[in-house]
Order: C-alpha cells, then structure tokens, then sequence
C-alpha cells in the first residue's frame, strides 16, 4: 500500500526476515518514555482542541466551533482510515495451519480493530502495540527479542508516517486557523494561547522525529 514499508525493511511486518539480516538493538527505558511521552502529547492535543471547540459553541461562536471541529475530524477520519487500511494488509495473510481456529481469531481481530478506529483510537492502540512489543523484546529469549524488537520497529514506523500525515491534515492547519482567529479578536485566550503552543511543539516534535 502507499506511504508503507520502506524498501530496506523486510516486507512482512512480523520482522522474520529483518531479524536475520540486521543486528537487534535492546529496548530500552528510554525507548518506552518516547512512547509514554508520544501519547502524552497526543491527548493533549486532542483534548485542546475540544476544549477550545467546546468553548467557542458555549460563547455562540459558531463559525469557530464549526472550523475548530472540522481540522480535528476530518484529519483523524483520514489517518483512521489509513490506519484500517494498512491493518487489513497486514492481515490478509493468517499465519495459523488450523484454518477454522484462525478463522475465528481473524473474525475477533477484525473485531476488534474495527471498534477500535471507530472511536479514533487507532494511532493509540498503535502506540500501546508498539510498547507492548517492546517489552516482550527485553523479556524473551535472545531468539525471541529479535522478532519482538522488528515487529516494534514496524509498528512504529506506522505511527510516525501516521503522526506525519496528521501534521500535515491537522496541526499545522489548526495553528494557522487559531493564529487567524486570534488576529480577529481584540484580547489573546489563554486556551487559544496553550492550543497554538501544544501545535507548534507538537509540530516539531514530529519533524524531528522523522529526520
């Protein structure tokens, strides 16, 4: 699918193949710090925004409340959607011999996965995944840690293609909207002054990431 799976990687994403031909680096605290800092920072931009939407219909504001909600929909409907998207690629393969037994497991992930993006919680089951898989890395056995630590290592490259996207769609859009709204108006709102500041770091968080 586009925008997934970098060539020097191993096509499948359950590291098989990348563990034979690259070195495992261990997990570190770090390492699950970024990810317990990454959600962070995603709910609280979430949570800004809906605040700031939430205010503005309070103060009959509509216009603002209507474009405010608009860049926090609309986005995380697109970036859901991709999320689904590159799920059921990596599904669409099931791995098990017994075939009704997979079946079954199939039908519950599908479940499951769906619910999940239905309540634009993909990117934070993403992240929860990506830490899960960590953990099991350092846990196992030296054979284990490789396919555990690829496996990670996939996952999370989903998610910074993923938060790279909602950049695009949603932060750097919002910020140019609550920069306009606050030209308009004649006193600067601390909630508009913390919603610019969490975008703009927000922002460069992600950038720096990616390089």
């Amino acid at each position: 699918p586009p925008l997934r799976k970098f060539p020097n990687m191993a096509a499948k994403s359950d590291g098989s193949e990348a563990a034979v031909r690259n070195p495992c680096r261990r997990y570190s605290l770090a390492d699950c710090c970024w990810v317990l800092a990454a959600l962070l920072v995603f709910f609280s931009d979430a949570a800004s925004d809906l605040w700031l939407a939430a205010t503005y219909y309070a103060r009959h504001q509509y216009c603002f409340f209507a474009l405010t909600l608009l860049f926090v929909l609309l986005p995380s409907l697109v970036v859901q959607l991709l999320s689904f998207r590159w799920f059921v690629y990596d599904s669409s393969c099931p791995q098990s011999r017994d075939r009704d037994s997979a079946e079954r497991s199939r039908l519950g992930v599908w479940l499951l996965h769906s619910l999940v993006h239905l309540l634009q919680l993909g990117q934070v089951w993403r992240y929860l995944r990506a830490l899960y898989l960590g953990l099991q890395s350092r846990w196992h056995s030296e054979r284990h840690q490789h396919h555990f630590y690829w496996r990670m290592m996939f996952e999370s490259a989903d998610i910074s293609m993923l938060r790279l996207l909602e950049t695009f769609l949603k932060s750097a859009p919002q910020l140019v909207l609550q920069l306009s709204i606050m030209l308009q108006q004649t006193s600067f709102e601390p909630l508009q002054e913390l919603t610019r500041s969490l975008k703009r770091r927000g922002s460069i968080w992600q950038f720096s990431r990616c390089h």
